[in-house]
């Protein structure tokens, strides 16, 4: 996008109350940058509060920090590219905006101090460009713009009634001529004939412009000292502007009614949680817009994947740590009471159960009208998706805790016995077996590209040739407990070592580590992201590429399970018992 360098003569400094309270957003990577400018500032008399020291200090959005939002009208953004990464300065924007529709007295003012591109939901109101002028000029625009919140000398304050005129529209530039220009409000009314015109809302100019995307202090440092940047589609340029333009004549208008919003998403933003009675440790299941996830507390539940509301529940015999998985309008899972379940996706109501010998953690895995989990009994299971009747069983030499991976007629399955096994899918007879160094405890396994990927508890990730089951590259971490994912050329994995390791998937030869506060649970590789929970309450996203952090969103407790995502939803259970709903 091009932009308008604004150019406009100095009328000199302009003195402060010392009770205008400003709130300043900015990223605490760049604590040393902004600290030039929030002393500036301060040296002008403006009341600025400035988390310097991280007051966040772990709650969704600490009190203070919204207190302060709320308590001081006017938020300056410092963006740079960790600002525009950061989860807090997201977070803060959004509360922000939040309160701008109901308090027309608020100012939002984006200020670009290192190299970024600034967002739409930003571009939309006019920003200063700090990376284009000499530093006082920025503060004096800055100082300006607070200042007309306080004194707008430009715009009449007082509300319109059904007889006033409608107030000027918003300043553009004409890129054939150095002045400014007012568009002309259509003439047409939006509504038909046959449809009386409704009355002209009482609002005020200040809330009318802020509903048009512009912002009153923008124009009100027209004539002093202050380079603007306007987010319309023109060339860059130096423009001087008249300090009085003559308006072109505008025809009468109606306002027609202001649509309801849709508020931006906002990556790594909450959406909703829900709350189970019980931990909740295993990844949810998405289908036909229902989030299902299993709890602690005996019950597997069907959340509303738009309202986080409860859809239906059903109570087993004890705690469900499975990952369920649809098929067909049927959701299967298991639980610890030993039973594999069958039950109808839309209402919950039971189709059939099948006994195992013992606790069924793993999560089962639905290919050809078959299901397949293991057992704590030693056994991994094939049962009729549609009876429930068992099929056949393949016994291994200990724990069966992994969930099977089926792919090219074999089911792949790890054990405590230390053992890989390939199986059979239709017969249930042993293919090969591939032995690592200590017991297989992962929740799942990952196949890709003839190749079988498998994390142990003696602190390696393999690669095994999924046909021969030899080994191709093995990569040694801290203590691995993660199922790996394969995305991208790469293989991700996290360790209680405290990192997310991602190694190049034909080679293990490691591309970059991320090192969390705690164990890094299972990951999960979406549209170009990894996504990560932690024993330290955080969810993580990742450049899939280069392990740059996009944002981090804080549970209330450990995140023991891989994140589900689906379309631009980031779904995740913890140890707090809630399922959160999260921006991608």
């Amino acid at each position: 996008m091009s932009v308008l360098h604004v150019c406009v003569p100095c009328r000199g400094k302009r003195e402060m109350d010392t009770t205008h309270a400003v709130f300043v957003s900015h990223s605490h990577a760049d604590n040393e940058l902004c600290d030039r400018y929030v002393a500036a500032l301060r040296a002008r008399s403006l009341d600025v509060w400035y988390d310097r020291n991280n007051a966040q200090n772990g709650q969704i959005l600490g009190a203070m920090i919204e207190r302060e939002i709320q308590q001081r009208p006017t938020f300056i953004v410092l963006l740079t590219q960790h600002a525009l990464d950061s989860f807090w300065v997201k977070l803060e924007i959004q509360t922000a905006l939040g309160l701008m529709p109901d308090d027309p007295t608020r100012l939002l003012l984006p200020v670009r101090i290192g190299p970024c591109t600034v967002p739409p939901m930003l571009s939309a109101f006019f920003w200063i460009d700090a990376l284009a002028i000499p530093f006082e000029q920025i503060i004096d625009s800055i100082v300006a713009a607070v200042s007309a919140t306080q004194t707008p000398t430009l715009i009449d304050p007082k509300p319109l009634t059904p007889n006033t005129p409608p107030p000027p529209m918003p300043l553009t530039p004409s890129v054939s001529s150095p002045t400014w220009h007012i568009q002309p409000t259509p003439t047409s009314s939006p509504y038909p004939a046959s449809h009386p015109t409704p009355p002209m809302p009482v609002v005020s100019r200040r809330k009318l412009l802020i509903r048009t995307g512009v912002s009153l202090a923008a124009l009100a440092t027209i004539g002093s000292s202050a380079w603007l940047v306007a987010s319309h589609d023109v060339i860059s340029a130096h423009t001087q502007l008249s300090r009085t333009p003559t308006p072109t004549p505008m025809p009468t208008a109606t306002l027609a009614p202001t649509p309801t919003s849709t508020p931006i998403p906002i990556p790594g933003n909450l959406r909703w949680r829900f709350q189970t009675g019980g931990i909740v440790d295993s990844s949810p299941a998405v289908a036909y817009d229902v989030i299902y996830v299993g709890s602690n507390d005996h019950y597997l539940y069907a959340v509303d994947a738009s309202a986080g509301t409860q859809l239906w529940r059903i109570q087993t015999g004890g705690p469900v740590n499975s990952s369920p998985m649809v098929v067909d309008g049927i959701l299967y899972f298991s639980s610890t009471d030993g039973y594999l379940y069958a039950v109808d996706a839309n209402t919950g109501a039971q189709i059939w159960t099948f006994q195992t010998n013992n606790n069924a953690v793993s999560s089962p895995s639905v290919v050809n009208g078959i299901v397949y989990a293991g057992s704590f009994d030693h056994y991994l299971y094939a049962v009729d998706a549609k009876t429930g009747n068992q099929l056949w069983r393949f016994k291994t030499g200990d724990v069966v805790f992994a969930s099977p991976i089926v792919a090219n007629g074999v089911v792949y399955v790890g054990s405590f016995d230390h053992y890989l096994y390939a199986v059979d899918a239709t017969k249930g007879t042993q293919l090969w077996r591939f032995k690592t160094g200590g017991a297989i405890a992962s929740s799942s396994l990952a196949v890709a590209n003839d190749v079988v990927y498998v994390s142990s508890k003696d602190h390696y990730l393999y690669a095994v040739d999924a046909v021969k089951g030899t080994q191709l590259w093995r990569f040694k971490t801290g203590d691995i407990v993660s199922a790996p994912a394969v995305a991208n050329g790469a293989a991700y994995v996290g360790s209680e070592d405290y990192y997310l390791y991602a190694v190049d998937a034909m080679t293990g030869v490691q591309i970059w580590r991320f090192q969390a506060g705690g164990a890094v649970s299972a990951p999960a590789a979406a549209n170009g992201a990894v996504y990560a929970g932690s024993f330290d309450g955080y969810v993580y996203a990742f450049d899939a590429t280069t392990g740059a952090q996009r944002w981090r969103f804080q549970a209330d407790n450990a995140v023991y399970a891989a994140p589900t995502i689906a379309g631009n939803v980031v779904y995740i259970g913890s140890g707090d018992s809630y399922l959160y709903a999260v921006d991608a």
